[in-house]
């Protein structure tokens, strides 16, 4: 006879164990507040521990919202996966193509490297920190170098050679790279005729989906959910304390790092993505999910703007992390059986909650293997 399916309360039971010893106002090895999200095909939770912010009592639920760094990146992806899909672009395409002309860079660079992170561009563009009107601080230039970079500033990197492949053939590596995704997202909108990413987004994921609390962090949206928005911190080891950090700012580069969302809305996106809430992005959702690469870690590959992880059962684990100064975030889904799990912090840096997310996704994978 059939063991029971796990419950809502179990797993919620479970979610609460593993993740309350990490919630605290100070400590190393705590954050402010954490949201969890989890998917299968019986469950669809969101929970929140701690507080939006420190010295508020308002608590973190699964709408409150939080800055979800690179985990911006899998929009991006999926965008192109979606035009890929519908026979609109093609990973061959050079990105020069669907770039500017006074944004040409290295003509061997296809969209499949973009998104692949096999560009063999650098990290950021070199003129980040050097580039003209912009008075530093110290702070700023280490926590979010990319603040109000804009169009210019990286037209000026490419004509000055600051952001060409320095580490070899694109191709032939993976290398990560915020400038390849910012890059990627700059092609999209010139491919379907937005004037930033945020439009973009909006009209290819968050609408479509229903996402009503992702976006990037432009002033409107922040002032209508200011309400239940996460405070992001950043730890003090030398006070044993939490001090505020603001909302990561990417500027042009916004589509590979500057998206804010919460766990429920990240949850739209884990059902679309592990194939159990049909919609109009499932076939974008199974071209993303695309092998595209290798990274130089054993058993890991890469698809759109994600990294695959092969266990030793068999199955792959699709994973994005995300890390700002202020707020650090992880979503991760296996279709076998299908489990999709996002994790936010609004602590920066905060490198618990990778192991904590592992540790989550074998155990509730283990007991809907066992039913």
């Amino acid at each position: 006879m059939d063991k029971p399916i796990p419950s809502n309360e179990l797993f919620t039971n479970l979610i609460i164990h593993n993740v309350e010893p990490h919630v605290g106002k100070y400590g190393q090895d705590k954050s402010p507040g954490i949201a969890v999200g989890l998917v299968t095909r019986e469950s669809d939770i969101a929970l929140g521990f701690g507080q939006v912010n420190i010295g508020l009592p308002m608590p973190i639920d699964g709408n409150t919202i939080f800055g979800i760094g690179s985990i911006s990146k899998l929009f991006t992806g999926l965008i192109l996966a979606n035009g890929i899909a519908h026979g609109e672009l093609s990973l061959s395409d050079k990105a020069n193509k669907w770039l500017k002309k006074d944004m040409q860079i290295d003509d061997r660079i296809t969209l499949r490297h973009l998104v692949s992170h096999y560009s063999g561009l650098p990290n950021f563009p070199g003129n980040i920190i050097s580039r003209k009107g912009v008075s530093w601080d110290k702070e700023t230039a280490e926590l979010m170098p990319a603040k109000d970079y804009t169009r210019q500033n990286l037209t000026d990197c490419i004509k000055q050679h600051l952001c060409n492949p320095d580490q070899g053939v694109p191709g032939k590596k993976y290398i990560y790279s915020n400038l390849g995704i910012g890059l990627l997202s700059i092609v999209l909108q010139n491919r379907y005729s937005f004037s930033d990413f945020e439009t973009l987004n909006r009209e290819k994921i968050t609408n479509v989906l229903n996402m009503k609390r992702t976006a990037t962090n432009i002033p409107d949206f922040i002032r209508r959910n200011k309400s239940n928005m996460a405070q992001g911190y950043q730890y003090d080891g030398q006070s044993n304390r939490f001090k505020p950090v603001d909302l990561s700012d990417m500027g042009v580069l916004a589509g590979a790092g500057e998206l804010v969302s919460c766990a429920n809305d990240m949850n739209l996106l884990m059902g679309q993505l592990i194939g159990l809430r049909p919609g109009p992005l499932d076939m974008a959702a199974r071209e993303a999910q695309r092998v595209l690469g290798d990274v130089e870690i054993e058993g890991t590959k890469v698809a759109y703007a994600h990294q695959i992880k092969h266990i030793r059962s068999g199955a792959e684990i699709h994973f994005k992390t995300g890390g700002t100064p202020g707020f650090t975030g992880i979503v991760m889904w296996r279709d076998n059986p299908k489990v999709g799990l996002v994790i936010l912090s609004n602590r920066g840096r905060f490198k618990i909650l990778k192991p904590l997310s592992q540790k989550l996704m074998g155990t509730i994978s283990q007991m809907l293997i066992k039913t």
